[in-house]
């Protein structure tokens, strides 16, 4: 008899009704068994970035573009078919442009067999008006919109630019 072969993200689960102790050998009749493997894990979904920082002139266009931003990936047992990815994106970077205040955009990545899971990225934007017309307001802001599409950007490098993309704009105010 062969070992129990173990694929991860599966559960073997049987359900046998037969209570008998002698079982039929009668090898001239065929015994077919079937095992149905269902898909219990959820994909898993890693961004490099927690948080995306930028001026609202440097956001990145569109959901593509956002999650090459954040440096998103995901990874599934799934032998067979495809995960589908979605985002609330869109909406969440109208609303941080219309009133400047920080949101969660959720990552939902949901597998061919309906497991799903979420991830989410803080996203903030610094608002350069009425001095992003200043020389170092836009080298800050340049150097910061640089960041939101490296992927490998380090928070600390975010943090430090957008340090100083404020201090530029509280300098140019006064």
């Amino acid at each position: 008899m062969a070992a129990d072969k173990v694929i991860d993200g599966y559960t073997i689960t049987s359900d046998t009704t037969d209570t008998a102790t002698n079982y039929d050998d009668d090898t001239s009749v065929a015994q077919d068994v079937t095992f149905v493997y269902r898909d219990t894990q959820a994909p898993t979904v890693t961004t490099t970035k927690t948080e995306l920082v930028s001026s609202k002139d440097g956001l990145p266009a569109d959901e593509a573009a956002f999650l090459s931003a954040v440096g998103y990936a995901t990874t599934d047992n799934q032998q067979y078919g495809d995960s589908t990815v979605s985002t609330d994106y869109d909406s969440v970077m109208n609303d941080v442009k219309a009133d400047g205040k920080a949101r969660e955009v959720t990552i939902t990545v949901k597998d061919a067999t309906g497991n799903t899971t979420t991830k989410t990225v803080m996203l903030t934007v610094v608002d350069t008006a009425p001095v992003s017309q200043e020389a170092d307001v836009q080298t800050a802001q340049k150097n910061l919109d640089d960041l939101v599409s490296d992927p490998n950007a380090s928070d600390a490098d975010v943090a430090t630019a957008k340090e100083a993309l404020e201090q530029a704009i509280q300098d140019a105010q006064t």
